[in-house]
């Protein structure tokens, strides 16, 4: 896909690279908001890169004839609605409630046949990697709508002081959708980590399984060890990332070999503590040392 890059791109973060340095930790909502827009940008990049190409002539004609057909469609949803609302408002003796939802159901259809088209537009220009980041951007701003939209709606309610109580948390006085970027960074980092612990325990479990049989699970500490593992491997691949250095850089500034950085980075090495600590201390990252009592382990009994 570089090839499909500006110039003025090419010395960026990549899509994949820059969704993996958010984190709801190490960053605030606003700093994970920046990287969002970024990610936004070089998809406009790639697209219009794309498309800018002659060659690619007869696939944009294809997209413009796809969206215009669903315009001419969605005109035509329009229309049918306007008269079922004229018929709807002079039968007064009619009970509107299901129709109404069913013409308010039907607008939502159409807006997810939208983004269908949207989603087969970019499995054209990004891989599949990129297709999974562009739709996480995708539901931020379908939330982010959500919410101006809720915000734009308290205000109205609050000219109305009759009703304030029933419709507002007198806590919150407002009904936009709460904390809903810490959530959607929390879910988006949690997912990440997931993988990389999956893929640590599937590692020590091929390893280890040869003389165990097939109910073999890990000891509740080699579990701890495979999730230190785990975020550790995450950290230091994203952390690298985030500093923009390659593994050869890493590796002149710490003095691990680039060969064992890649397979710690892919959860491929077991780390020793003196390893850890070089890594760590040349990314400016640390350990922290916390009870077991405080660790979330429990849910493995669950």
């Amino acid at each position: 896909m570089n090839d499909l890059r500006d110039k003025d791109s090419m010395n960026e973060l990549s899509i994949v690279d820059l969704f993996d340095t958010i984190d709801n930790v190490g960053k605030n909502n606003d700093d994970n908001d920046k990287i969002i827009s970024q990610i936004r940008e070089q998809v406009i990049c790639i697209f219009s890169s794309k498309l800018r190409k002659k060659r690619e002539k007869q696939r944009k004609e294809a997209m413009l004839h796809r969206y215009k057909a669903y315009i001419e469609s969605f005109q035509t949803l329009l229309k049918e609605q306007m008269k079922m609302i004229d018929n709807l408002i002079e039968d007064d003796d009619n009970d509107i409630a299901d129709e109404f939802l069913t013409l308010k159901k039907k607008l939502l259809e159409y807006s997810a046949q939208a983004y269908e088209l949207d989603l087969q537009d970019m499995s054209e220009v990004l891989n599949r990697k990129e297709q999974t980041v562009y739709q996480y951007v995708h539901f931020y701003d379908l939330i982010e709508n959500y919410s101006l939209a809720s915000k734009r709606f308290s205000a109205i309610r609050e000219e109305d002081q009759n009703s304030k109580k029933k419709y507002y948390n007198r806590k919150e006085n407002t009904l936009v959708l709460p904390r809903w970027k810490t959530y959607y960074y929390l879910v988006i980092s949690l997912e990440k980590q997931r993988v990389y612990n999956e893929k640590l325990i599937t590692y020590y479990l091929k390893k280890n399984s040869q003389e165990q049989d097939e109910k073999f699970l890990p000891k509740l500490s080699d579990y701890y060890a495979a999730d230190f593992q785990g975020q550790f491997s995450k950290n230091i691949y994203c952390q690298r990332k985030r500093l923009k250095l390659t593994q050869k850089q890493l590796q002149d500034r710490c003095g691990v070999n680039r060969t064992m950085i890649a397979k710690i980075e892919k959860v491929q090495q077991p780390t020793t503590l003196d390893t850890a600590i070089k890594l760590l201390s040349s990314l400016d990252l640390g350990i922290t040392i916390y009870p077991l009592s405080e660790y979330s382990g429990n849910s493995l009994n669950g």
